[in-house]
């Protein structure tokens, strides 16, 4: 067994996108692959096989046209009320999991995720409340939050928002020469400049 299947991840994908326009889960990666496959690829092939990918009622419908075995077994959970935020979406993948261990907060508009990140946030992690990635002094993507801090979502009012709870544990910083920790897509522009 790998050491990695103590970890889990949680794709956030049920945003609305109002600032880009559509959804961000469909954009092109590359001439193979959209975000989301890419992401689900990248943890999957870092040897992390327990994977929640939360997305809206209108994602889930444009979901149905791919085929399943791009998501590598990952569990699909439909956010309705995607209004209600991103640690609503949260609970509603910690209410599905398997196990409380340690897990991945992955935002989809940021796909830049790689297996060398993800292993140098694993071997970081050791015992603390949670980690986070940082380029020259900003804090960036994907977090990686242990059992006590996923216990205290699962058990949050929703209206609280995830930076809220996040303020009741210590941070850990790992320092990471990768700029692309700190990109978001979130307009048109931001895409077209990356990509």
């Amino acid at each position: 067994m790998s050491i990695n299947s103590k970890y889990s991840v949680v794709i956030l994908a049920a945003g609305m996108s109002s600032r880009f326009g559509q959804t961000k889960a469909f954009l092109k990666w590359d001439s193979e692959n959209t975000f989301l496959e890419k992401i689900c690829s990248t943890y999957f092939e870092s040897g992390i096989s327990e994977g929640y990918i939360v997305v809206n009622d209108e994602t889930y419908i444009e979901l149905k046209k791919y085929p399943i075995s791009k998501f590598h077994g990952f569990s699909i959970i439909i956010n309705s009320f995607p209004e209600k935020g991103r640690l609503y979406s949260l609970k509603l993948a910690i209410e599905q999991m398997k196990s409380f261990n340690s897990c991945f907060i992955q935002n989809i508009d940021n796909p830049f995720v790689n297996i060398n990140l993800i292993s140098e946030l694993i071997k970081n992690m050791e015992s603390n409340d949670y980690l986070v990635p940082n380029f020259n002094s900003q804090n960036g993507h994907p977090a990686l939050i242990s059992k006590n801090v996923l216990t205290k979502i699962a058990n949050s009012d929703y209206n609280l928002g995830i930076k809220a709870v996040l303020n009741n544990f210590e941070k850990k910083i790992l320092r990471i020469d990768d700029k692309s920790i700190l990109y978001n897509i979130n307009t048109l522009d931001e895409y077209k400049s990356i990509f």
